[in-house]
């Protein structure tokens, strides 16, 4: 069979392709090869997305209120070069034209960025406006729960006498009850309460036999006070019973404990000692207080009782006048009363009612003396007024010389003739 020599048929002619405003595809008469060729693109108008230019644009948009809302068109991206495809083989000529048109590669576009909205400068304003009112609101309200300086002052004052009280209550404590003390508690009984509690953490892991029963059980803080209240042989023959190999321990807890309650002990001695030193010396000082109080009150009631009797005006009624002897009787009893009254106390426990009683009596005596002197006084002074002017009228008529016959009496250099009908109506009120 011959081999067939025949050359394969001529590919069909591809009549050209009407050029389009995206690419066009020309063929090559010569080669048969097919060119894909870009059109050429002017991207001077076009903006970039997401630029100020593209917002400008967009808001222009908005503004111009175009008929009719249609989407804004999408910018033309650049389209990649193709590179030519060979021709095909003969066996494949039959392919249809579509296929050999090559479409061009574009990359995806971009995502789409929304543009930050731009918040308003006055919106802005009123917000930090608010904020401030709110801020101020606020401090306000915390300057108001903030004391005056008036009362911090006044609260300081308060606390420091406070704080000196305290000190004289806890140092008169420490006379009175030194274990009631808050330098007891410090000082010597918590140092006592950390070292036992320290010996029973211990000594609570041991086994003992119990005396009373004989059976074993967990050491308890009675066993330790035991050997702290024991002498020095006992206390060790008891822990070597009790305790067996662990006797060192328990007698080692015992001396620290031991070493502390007796601490405590001579503490609460010396104070009790001091206490009594204090009281004695206290009474000491009361009494020579009491002693300088009396003297002093004493001169001054001396002072006070000779000024009275040495007055120009009322002198007279507290002194003794001679030749009067009931009135000075009267005196002095008066004198006496009052004495006796300022010595005794009404409330006084021990008194009887009739007692009380007549203290009381006396001590309303006293107020109501003293409360009619000042109106006494007065009433004297008018009635001496009185019959010293009554006085004067008398010796007047006793100088006058009546009539011969018993007639009218004439009227006289000293004055006119009524001043007889004045002294003889004097005389007759004397009279009644």
């Amino acid at each position: 069979m011959a081999t067939s020599t025949a050359e394969p048929p001529a590919a069909p002619a591809i009549a050209p392709a009407t050029p389009t405003s995206t690419a066009g595809v020309v063929p090559s008469s010569a080669s048969g090869v097919i060119h894909v060729v870009p059109p050429t693109t002017d991207f001077s108008d076009t903006p970039r997305p997401g630029s100020a230019r593209e917002r400008m644009y967009n808001e222009l948009r908005k503004r111009s209120k175009p008929a009719q809302d249609e989407p804004a068109p999408e910018p033309v991206k650049p389209v990649k070069e193709v590179k030519p495809v060979p021709a095909e083989p003969a066996e494949e000529a039959d392919a249809p034209a579509a296929e050999a048109t090559a479409e061009p590669a574009t990359e995806p576009a971009p995502a789409k960025t929304e543009p930050a909205k731009k918040v308003s400068p006055w919106k802005l304003v009123d917000e930090f406006k608010k904020r401030a009112a709110e801020a101020e609101a606020k401090v306000i309200e915390v300057t108001k729960s903030i004391p005056s300086e008036e009362v911090r002052k006044a609260n300081s004052e308060e606390l420091q006498r406070k704080e000196t009280r305290l000190k004289e209550l806890e140092e008169e404590i420490i006379y009175a009850n030194f274990s009631k003390s808050e330098k007891f508690r410090k000082e010597y009984q918590e140092p006592y309460d950390r070292a036992r509690n320290s010996a029973m953490s211990e000594l609570s892991q041991i086994n003992v036999t119990d005396a009373k029963t004989g059976e074993e059980r967990v050491a308890q803080q009675e066993d330790l006070m035991e050997l702290v209240y024991l002498p020095l042989g006992q206390a060790q023959d008891l822990a070597e019973e009790r305790f067996g190999k662990f006797a060192n321990i328990a007698m080692g807890h015992r001396k620290e404990v031991r070493s502390l309650f007796e601490a405590q002990y001579y503490a609460l001695e010396d104070a009790k000692k001091n206490g009594s030193v204090r009281e004695q010396q206290r009474m000491e000082q009361f009494q020579s207080m009491q002693q300088a109080m009396t003297k002093e009150v004493g001169e001054i009631w001396s002072k006070f009782n000779e000024s009275a009797t040495k007055d120009e005006k009322y002198g007279k009624f507290f002194t003794p006048i001679e030749g009067d002897a009931e009135g000075n009787q009267r005196l002095e009893k008066g004198y006496a009363l009052v004495d006796k009254a300022f010595s005794e106390n009404p409330f006084s426990p021990n008194l009887k009612s009739e007692d009380r009683a007549a203290i009381v009596k006396r001590h309303a005596a006293v107020r109501n003396r003293a409360a009619a002197f000042g109106r006494l006084v007065q009433q004297v002074s008018q009635a001496e007024a009185k019959i010293a002017a009554l006085t004067k009228e008398l010796e007047q008529f006793k100088t006058s010389t009546p009539p011969v016959g018993g007639g009218a009496h004439a009227a006289t250099a000293a004055g006119p003739a009524s001043t007889r009908d004045s002294v003889f109506d004097a005389l007759r009120k004397l009279a009644k």
